[in-house]
């Protein structure tokens, strides 16, 4: 790391509005945006960032991290430039995490960014110019070698099911420098808790549901049963349950309430 001192539990970042409303193309909630500052000042740099978590099959992502982006950008006019000023756009960026992948699909980082491809000329475009949004898909998973990257080894250490919250909390500390405030151990435990029911609920109720009613349906009920419990416990509002749900809210409460009267909550 480039850093020696711990990371104070009261560090924080600028978080930006969640929600992204269209007439319409309709609402949009992200999980976290933020904007970046330059190291040492209050200097905003021009990036927005965008993280998200996410179950779905990684090639589910792809065209959705493509079209955050696009909202992301297209979202900037107005406040961030008006009428023709378009050399004003700041730069995007979407980071996907897949806690639970496929095993074929672990330990992964992959950037998609603008490029420019010369087909015949000499090219005189500044990369700034075009190069305003990216996205990466980082997928977890138990590495090899912790030394291979770093943010691989944290996702593991946060999201893995077999190290108990106990010898989380000490890593967290040990190998990245995370001071474990009252506050920090909680929202830790919390976390740990989460991926946990996650990875069981998607595996269990998926496999359950789909012996019973087809294989994709039941996979894809498995995910809502995930995010019921999740509404439930207060950790998603309803509309960004059924967002990552991949259904309207209307259907989502309509799953809610056939899964009660099934004697399903959607708990581990």
């Amino acid at each position: 790391m480039d850093r020696k001192d711990m990371l104070s539990g009261d560090d924080r970042i600028l978080g930006l509005n969640s929600e992204s409303p269209s007439v319409k193309e309709g609402t949009i909630y992200y999980d976290v945006r933020f904007r970046a500052f330059a190291p040492g000042s209050n200097e905003i740099i021009g990036l927005i960032i965008n993280i998200e978590v996410q179950n779905d099959p990684v090639y589910y992502i792809l065209p959705r991290a493509e079209y955050y982006c696009a909202r992301m950008l297209s979202e900037q006019y107005g406040t961030v430039f008006k009428e023709s000023q378009y050399h004003r756009l700041e730069k995007v960026y979407s980071i996907w995490i897949c806690p639970d992948p496929l095993k074929k699909q672990q330990n992964g980082i992959f950037r998609f960014p603008r490029t420019l491809e010369t087909i015949c000329g000499i090219p005189t475009f500044r990369k700034k110019d075009y190069d305003k949004s990216e996205y990466i898909i980082i997928i977890a998973g138990k590495p090899d070698d912790p030394g291979d990257s770093q943010i691989i080894d944290l996702l593991y250490t946060v999201f893995s099911d077999d190290m108990s919250v106990i010898d989380k909390k000490k890593r967290l500390s040990s190998v990245y420098g995370i001071e474990m405030t009252k506050e920090i151990e909680t929202e830790v435990h919390e976390m740990c808790n989460l991926s946990e029911a996650i990875a069981s609920a998607n595996r269990e109720k998926g496999r359950g549901l789909g012996r019973a009613e087809g294989h994709a349906e039941g996979i894809a009920d498995g995910i809502i049963l995930a995010n019921i419990s999740m509404v439930d416990d207060n950790l998603l509002t309803v509309e960004k349950a059924a967002e990552r749900s991949g259904v309207s809210v209307e259907e989502f409460l309509r799953k809610k309430e056939e899964f009660k009267r099934k004697g399903l909550n959607g708990k581990a």
